[in-house]
C-alpha cells in the first residue's frame, strides 16, 4: 500500500501533503513512466532513486489492467514521430492493428491482380485477409517475411519482368536453364515459376507424396488454391500450419532460382522437415493448429535430421 510508510516516516507534513494530491497520470508520460527528474520537477518533490523504483513497481498490476481499456490520445504525426528514438515497431503496430473501414479487400487492386495472374476465382474475405497477413506472422524466418510480402503484392524479381529494365538479364527461367531444358525456355513469370515450371513441379509433387497425399490426382483449381492460398480439398477456413509451411516451400523454391541450382530431392525435403520442425517449435499457435486439424501433413511427426 501506498501508504505512510512506504513514502518513510521522517518526512515532514508538506511532503505528504504534496504526494496525496498526485493522480496516476502524474507518473507517466506517453503511455511510459516519467524520468525521476521529470516527476522529481514537476511535482516539486524530491523522491530518491529507490522511492521512485518501488512508485512504479506498485503501479505495474494497475498499468497491465488499465493498458487493455485506455483509449489513446489523439496526436500529431510531428508528436507521434517523436516519441520513439528508434526502430519500425510503433509503425508495425499501426499497421496490423488499424482498421482501414474504407478498403474492402476483394477490391483491392493487388488482390485483383493477383488472382488474375494464377486465373482462380478470388476466395472469401476471410480467406484473403489471411493471406495478406501472413508476411507479418513473427513465427516465420524474416527473409520469409519479405518474400511473402512480395509474393502477395506482385513485387517479386521474376526474370520476365527484371530483363524489361536490368540490362544482360535474360527473361527465361533459371530452373528450366538449370535442368537442362532443350530451347527455346520458358519464360519466368510468377504463374510459371510457381506452378507451371516442369522443374519446380518436381518438388511440389514431392512434397505431395510426403506430406499431402489429399493433392494427388486433384484438378488445377484445386492445385492453384492450394499453392497459392495454402487450402486443402474440403478446408473451410484457413489452417495457420498448413498455410505457413505452403509459405516456406514456395520460399524455398524462390530460394533455388535466387541460387540459380537444383537441390537434390531429398534435400529439399530435408530442408522442409528441419524449417517445420522449428515452426512447430517456436509457435505455440501453430502447434494448436496443428493438432486441432485432421489432414494428413497434421498426423506427420517433423524433426531435425
Amino acid at each position: 500500500m501506498l501508504c505512510e510508510g512506504f513514502f518513510g516516516r521522517d518526512q515532514p507534513y508538506e511532503f505528504f501533503e504534496k504526494i496525496s494530491k498526485l493522480k496516476f497520470e502524474d507518473f507517466f508520460v506517453r503511455g511510459g513512466p516519467k524520468s525521476l527528474h521529470s516527476l522529481n520537477t514537476d511535482a516539486n518533490l524530491n523522491f530518491n532513486l529507490a522511492t521512485y523504483l518501488r512508485i512504479h513497481e506498485s503501479l505495474q498490476v494497475f498499468v497491465r489492467n488499465r493498458r487493455q481499456e485506455d483509449v489513446v490520445a489523439p496526436q500529431s504525426t510531428e508528436y507521434f514521430l517523436k516519441s520513439f528514438g528508434k526502430g519500425s515497431k510503433p509503425y508495425r503496430r499501426i499497421l496490423q492493428y488499424n482498421s482501414l473501414r474504407s478498403h474492402n479487400i476483394l477490391t483491392l487492386n493487388t488482390v485483383k491482380t493477383f488472382c488474375e495472374l494464377i486465373n482462380v476465382t478470388k476466395p472469401s474475405a476471410d480467406i484473403l485477409k489471411s493471406c495478406w497477413g501472413e508476411w507479418n506472422s513473427r513465427f516465420l524466418p524474416n527473409r520469409c517475411r519479405e518474400f511473402l510480402f512480395k509474393f502477395r503484392n506482385n513485387i517479386l524479381g521474376v526474370n520476365a519482368r527484371v530483363c524489361k529494365f536490368v540490362l544482360d538479364i535474360e527473361g527465361s527461367c533459371v530452373l528450366c536453364k538449370e535442368g537442362k531444358e532443350p530451347a527455346p525456355l520458358n519464360s519466368e513469370s510468377f504463374l510459371h515459376l510457381f506452378f507451371e515450371c516442369t522443374y519446380s513441379g518436381k518438388y511440389r509433387n514431392k512434397v505431395v507424396d510426403t506430406f499431402f497425399p489429399e493433392m494427388r490426382n486433384v484438378d488445377t483449381v484445386t492445385q492453384k488454391k492450394f499453392w497459392f492460398f495454402g487450402l486443402l480439398p474440403g478446408m473451410e477456413k484457413k489452417n495457420l500450419f498448413i498455410s505457413s509451411l505452403v509459405n516456406l516451400i514456395n520460399f524455398q523454391i524462390w530460394n533455388m532460382k535466387l541460387r540459380k541450382e537444383l537441390v537434390p530431392l531429398g534435400s529439399f525435403i530435408e530442408d522442409i522437415n528441419l524449417e517445420a520442425f522449428n515452426l512447430i517449435k517456436r509457435s505455440a499457435k501453430i502447434r494448436e493448429e496443428k493438432t486441432n486439424a485432421n489432414f494428413w501433413v497434421c498426423r506427420y511427426t517433423f524433426a531435425p535430421p
